[in-house]
């Protein structure tokens, strides 16, 4: 199976779930896309679709399947299971750093999608702030962190919002 043809059917799949799970897969998804080399990824994506048993129907069939015959065909994971199980407990390096990392991305995402739903690019954005293009896509691709004056600056100046903070204890 060719790639076009296995992001086709991830898509039909993903197609199906509610709208705040499709955003979480999507940042989570573009996390890893970044943070793994994309032959490598290429390779898990092949071997997780050969030879894993969770997917084993999917090999046979082109149905487009739901989400209940996913989760009666197949043994699914939650997303913290998954974590859990790749990354570690909450609490342990490897899964604080993974934690900490799409945090950072999903603040270059969201501006990213704030900013395609304006339907602004980013040199306009950079233009309403005063900046350079250049500081807007380090930001959206987490290449640059922000600081908080800068997001605020991005969501009021630049999409007209208001920039909310809060910490959860």
């Amino acid at each position: 199976m060719n790639r076009k043809i296995l992001i086709n059917k991830i898509i039909k799949s993903v197609s199906n779930l509610p709208d705040d799970k499709v955003s979480d897969v999507l940042n989570f998804t573009e996390y890893l896309l970044k943070k793994h080399d994309e032959e490598l990824l290429q390779n898990g994506i092949d071997k997780l679709v050969y030879e894993s048993k969770v997917f084993h129907f999917l090999k046979d069939d082109e149905d487009l399947y739901a989400i209940n015959d996913l989760i009666e065909n197949s043994n699914l994971v939650t997303f913290d299971q998954f974590k859990d199980t790749n990354y570690g407990k909450p609490g342990t390096d490897k899964r604080d750093e993974l934690e900490a990392g799409y945090e950072n991305f999903k603040i270059g995402a969201l501006i990213h999608d704030t900013r395609i739903e304006k339907g602004m690019t980013q040199e306009e954005l950079a233009l309403k702030i005063g900046t350079t293009k250049s500081y807007i896509s380090k930001i959206e691709n987490n290449l640059k962190e922000a600081r908080i004056s800068t997001l605020q600056k991005i969501v009021e100046v630049g999409f007209g919002g208001h920039l909310e903070l809060s910490i959860k204890l």
